[in-house]
């Protein structure tokens, strides 16, 4: 059995509509990271050094007292 020719080309117009549709989701999707990466607060690049900051709660009290000195050195990314 063939397909007829409307049921074809209505194929391909729907493969071309998804097409174009994805295509713009993610043309928007970029625009929504570009503006959401603006307003980032901190920016840091590969090679980068940040100085790390260990926050005593999540540690028992003698492990921060010795990683405490570790942590003030400059860290690279």
């Amino acid at each position: 059995m063939r397909a007829s020719v409307s049921v074809s080309s209505f194929a391909l117009y729907v493969h071309d509509l998804r097409k174009k549709v994805m295509d713009k989701v993610d043309q928007s999707n970029a625009s929504y990271k570009l503006q959401a990466d603006i307003k980032k607060r901190f920016k840091f690049n590969v090679g980068d050094h940040v100085m790390v900051r260990i926050r005593p709660k999540r540690f028992s009290p003698r492990t921060v007292k010795r990683i405490h000195a570790c942590s003030i050195a400059p860290f690279q990314i």
